[in-house]
């Protein structure tokens, strides 16, 4: 059944692509969030859902990039460099031990990943009307995966990832496994309809960061709170200080950002109430609280009952991702080697815990350097575009979070392609803001729109 509504949910997107590619962003954002990606066709090599959905609307653009005029050349040209040099490097690097047909499969994930979306949709000329579509789809679908996900803590159990394991023969079910964990005060970890609670972190953090500043005018304000309280409340279900971390600095970007005047007012207010009320919590909920806010603090980690991303544990990672690296210190063992050919790595891992060390081992020292300056090249750029105090904070609380989050926990499967569309948007997001602040001709009016 599942594989149907996957057939049937891309040929729709192929049908809406090619009328008008804009309009299939959220459909592609719909696949790749509610789909799972261990949905695969075999067209010759094995496609997911998160592969089809991008190639769809990568196709639907392709003529447009080629007769006309792009509007964000500087991003084209830094997603072009950093692709390249990836691909020149893991080329050289796995040269001799892994297959021609193994490197061109980590090359397809390379430019799915990390800026073939991103680099087409330069030409997409986003405006008011297609970004309210886009809100409009992504509300909907969050409230579907943050109500889920509120059932799946409820009746301790997920049935839609139980279903998908056993079509798909999976060996492990990984998001029911999780919600047998204690963690801290919580009686299990959730992941919605993800098939790991820190996809569905990562997630949140971006839907968060990129709905405090979009959907403030443009929900009613019971709705809008009510909406990012819940995703807040779903962070915490996650059990991953990894998300409820980012989510903060979030909040307190917005702070600074639009109260100024008020920060000391408000500092105090909270921090009042926080005391008041945190001496009433169970003594489980103040352990959790205390682990989240001095996560690098293994003690009060152990004593919350939160085991896993330990101060030890991080420092073992990192010695373990050094060795593996040190025959080829400055440019590593080549794209996606880290997930490919962890049993090869020192000791087995279950996967890394930073984009640091997963980056140290694919990339080296100067891949690591050459991913860090691509990260923040795009925020520069991003940045740049911003002519008010609103539209800065929202660059930096997308940009900020979601780098704090990967840096925390690493990138989990697709997520930095996801990262990149609230990216796009947000950039024709401000482009447009800047029209309208600047007096630009035919341009709605931002602070009437609705959703």
């Amino acid at each position: 059944m599942i594989y149907y509504i996957l057939f049937l949910s891309l040929l729709i997107e192929v049908g809406v692509a090619f009328i008008n590619p804009k309009n299939a962003i959220g459909i592609c954002l719909v696949i790749i969030f509610l789909l799972p990606y261990n949905l695969k066709f075999n067209l010759g090599i094995n496609l997911n859902s998160f592969n089809l959905a991008v190639i769809i609307i990568i196709a639907s653009l392709f003529k447009t990039a080629l007769t006309q005029r792009c509007e964000y050349p500087m991003i084209t040209k830094v997603i072009l460099l950093y692709v390249t040099y990836v691909i020149i490097t893991s080329f050289f690097c796995a040269l001799g031990t892994i297959t021609m047909g193994e490197y061109l499969q980590n090359m397809v994930l390379l430019l799915m990943e990390y800026g073939l979306l991103a680099y087409f949709m330069c030409w997409m000329k986003l405006n008011v009307k297609d970004i309210r579509r886009f809100n409009t789809i992504l509300f909907l679908v969050s409230v579907i995966i943050i109500v889920y996900g509120f059932l799946n803590y409820a009746m301790k159990f997920n049935p839609y990832r139980a279903y998908i394991s056993l079509i798909t023969d999976a060996e492990l079910d990984m998001s029911n496994d999780f919600m047998e964990e204690q963690r801290g005060f919580l009686d299990g970890r959730v992941s919605s309809v993800f098939s790991h609670p820190l996809q569905l972190g990562q997630w949140v953090v971006l839907v968060f960061a990129y709905s405090v500043y979009e959907f403030k005018e443009r929900l009613h304000p019971i709705l809008y709170y009510t909406f990012l309280i819940s995703l807040f409340f779903i962070a915490l279900l996650t059990g991953s200080r990894s998300s409820l971390f980012p989510l903060l600095i979030t909040i307190i970007i917005y702070v600074i950002h639009h109260k100024p005047g008020k920060i000391a007012r408000y500092a105090i207010g909270i921090s009042l109430l926080m005391a008041l009320s945190f001496s009433f919590l169970p003594s489980k909920v103040q352990s959790y609280f205390e682990a989240t806010v001095f996560f690098w603090d293994d003690k009060v980690s152990s004593d919350a009952n939160i085991t896993g991303s330990s101060k030890e544990g991080r420092v073992g990672q990192f010695e373990l991702a050094w060795a593996s690296i040190d025959d080829n210190l400055l440019f590593g063992e080549g794209f996606n080697y880290n997930v490919k050919h962890r049993e090869d790595l020192p000791e087995k891992l279950a996967g890394f815990e930073s984009i640091f060390l997963s980056h140290l081992v694919d990339g080296g020292l100067i891949g690591l350097f050459i991913f860090i300056i691509f990260y923040f090249k795009l925020y520069k750029i991003l940045k740049y575009r911003c002519h008010n105090r609103s539209d800065k904070a929202r660059v930096d609380s997308l940009c900020l979070s979601f780098f704090i989050c990967i840096s925390l926990t690493g990138i989990t499967y697709s997520f930095f392609c996801i990262y990149l569309v609230f990216y796009m948007i947000t950039l024709y997001r401000v482009t447009i803001n800047d029209k309208r602040i600047l007096g630009g001709k035919n341009v709605t009016c931002v602070a009437s729109e609705k959703l």
